[in-house]
């Protein structure tokens, strides 16, 4: 797996985590506290150019992902990348 730096800070008064991870600038929005399912919302271009429904999730507990795979529009690597994302997130990044 590849190695991952990640760095915290804040987006919005949310806790949040910033990492690259193969290449592509990752963001993973945390609520402060989860729906019990855990939904997320995934975020693949304009991270923070729809502020309000992003913060309108976070707070009845939505997580927010965000992976830089502009430009790729569904493509096979582009879900890949997202696929990656996803489980370097739940295995604790």
């Amino acid at each position: 797996m590849a190695s991952v730096t990640s760095s915290a800070s804040i987006w919005q008064g949310y806790r949040c985590q910033n990492f690259v991870l193969h290449g592509r600038d990752c963001i993973l929005v945390r609520p402060d506290a989860s729906m019990r399912s855990n939904p997320w919302i995934w975020r693949t271009e304009f991270f923070g150019a729809f502020a309000a429904l992003d913060l309108t999730l976070l707070k009845v507990g939505f997580h927010v992902a965000y992976i830089d795979v502009q430009h790729m529009y569904g493509a096979p690597i582009a879900m890949r990348y997202i696929d990656g994302f996803y489980e370097r997130t739940v295995s604790g990044l």
